[in-house]
């Protein structure tokens, strides 16, 4: 079968050149219009990616409207020293605090021991939480006032966990709220118990019972470690204590350095013990709304102006944005500019649309604050700003997501366009088909041809060769005379 670079061998003719000229002919126009088509919808497609992230900027900034409330804020004169958080329950209001003390919690040392392993004794070792009162000036136990919302724990003390490490050890895995550790002091070895809980009724009673010497209260076996009002063989190293305020005059105790109940809406952290009052204030969130309104009107600004340049037309080089026209984004900024001054349901009297906020449009489309009138918004009527944007903030989120949604409308225009593209690529393979069927059906064309100019060109030769032989009249051969 003939092939297209064949062509012309018979005949000497550039058949050739002639098919490949017919084939891009055929080609040529078809391939430049899918070009010209796919190139179109790659920037429709491309300028809807961008036109999305543009609106989920719009759509972030639009989000905290939902969920903004009538918020405080609160500030420490000395945050070192005394921290302060504050719920939206807070009054607004000033206190004058002063850190009296800070909670502690009990510690009690054993006496030193010359090893780690020694033997202390064996027995019944039970720890209950309380108030004590103790004095250890004078060495007094005076008195011991049981937690009740605190239950006594028992550990038994036997051959296998009778030295410090054993004590320490079996202590620890017990996990009853005391911890158990071994310090040396340059003197020995001393068994520490620490209750876990600060403040004072989490202070430690330790008794011994069935101390393997017969004498639950000597200073000699286990009963070495008890502390109680019949023994205190124990060396108390810190006292528990409660935390301590003074609140604007009123004295305020906490059995941790956290006290949340004092005032309605407000925590106090605890750091450091001052003489010096600290200042705590409770004001208006103002900044943060500020914040979630100036958020706003950035992400809508960035938003038009994206839908702007996706859309211009330049009338001096006759440039046109990809989504020039385009009914998407006409239909999005009339919503967005409806939603400006439009008035949701909010039992307001002031703050009704964005403009009582001082929101206006500017010339190029945008929007802007007037700040003076968002100020008085605020420092007049800021519940009614809050509750307006709770109010705003869900129609338009509602339009975003028609929109931005997984079924929205971008994402079915950006769907269709990918169907563009793919039935491009499928028209190019069919291109491909045909300009195939069109060259094998030219090949045989041509091929006939060729051989029928080179018959022709063997018959043109034959005849002039015997037309050559034939003798002319009135001529004769050299022989004859």
């Amino acid at each position: 079968m003939a092939t297209i670079s064949s062509l012309g061998v018979g005949s000497g003719l550039d058949l050739t050149s002639l098919v490949q000229g017919l084939l891009e002919a055929e080609r040529v126009p078809v391939e430049q219009r899918l070009t010209r088509r796919e190139v179109e919808l790659q920037a429709e497609l491309s300028a809807y990616g961008n036109l999305s992230s543009a609106l989920s900027s719009l759509q972030s900034a639009i989000s905290p409207m939902k969920t903004i409330t009538t918020g405080r804020t609160a500030t420490s004169s000395a945050p070192d020293v005394l921290g302060v958080t504050v719920s939206d329950t807070a009054d607004v209001a000033s206190y004058s605090v002063t850190v009296d003390r800070l909670a502690a919690a009990h510690a009690l040392a054993s006496t030193a021991f010359a090893n780690r392993t020694d033997v202390v004794g064996t027995g019944t070792l039970t720890f209950t939480f309380g108030t004590t009162t103790y004095d250890p000036a004078t060495d007094t136990y005076s008195g011991f006032v049981a937690n009740p919302d605190k239950t006594p724990a028992s550990i038994t003390i036997d051959s296998s966990n009778n030295t410090l490490e054993g004590i320490r050890d079996a202590v620890n895995a017990a996990d009853i709220g005391v911890t158990a550790s071994i310090v040396n002091d340059g003197s020995g070895y001393r068994l520490l118990f620490t209750s876990d809980d600060t403040g004072a009724a989490n202070s430690l009673e330790v008794t011994i019972s069935g101390d393997g010497d017969g004498n639950d209260t000597d200073n000699s076996g286990l009963s070495q470690l008890a502390f109680n009002s019949a023994a205190t063989n124990l060396q108390q190293t810190i006292a528990a204590q409660d935390a301590q305020i003074t609140l604007n005059g009123l004295t305020i105790t906490s059995p941790t350095d956290t006290i949340s109940t004092a005032v309605d809406g407000l925590t106090f952290t605890l750091k450091e013990v001052t003489s010096t009052p600290v200042q705590v204030n409770v004001t208006l969130d103002k900044a943060s709304v500020r914040s979630v309104i100036e958020q706003f009107v950035k992400g809508y600004n960035e938003a038009f102006d994206e839908m702007a340049r996706l859309t211009s037309y330049n009338p001096e080089t006759g440039e046109a944005g990809p989504l020039l026209g385009d009914s998407l984004v006409r239909g999005l900024q009339a919503q967005l500019r409806s939603q400006l001054v439009s008035s949701p349901s909010v039992d307001n009297t002031y703050i009704r649309s964005f403009v009582d906020l001082g929101v206006k449009t500017t010339e190029s489309g945008g929007i802007e604050i007037d700040g003076s009138k968002l100020d008085a918004a605020l420092n007049d009527h800021f519940e009614e700003v809050v509750r307006f944007l709770n109010a705003a903030g869900a129609p338009l989120e509602t339009v975003m997501d028609s929109y931005l949604g997984s079924d929205g409308l971008i994402n079915a225009r950006k769907k269709s366009i990918q169907t563009g593209i793919d039935r491009i690529a499928d028209e190019r393979q069919q291109l491909e088909y045909r300009m195939q069927q069109l060259e094998q059906s030219l090949v045989q064309k041509y091929s006939a041809l060729d051989t029928l100019l080179a018959g022709m060109q063997q018959t043109s030769t034959f005849l002039a060769q015997q037309l050559a032989r034939i003798p002319v009249p009135g001529q004769q051969g050299s022989g004859n005379k």
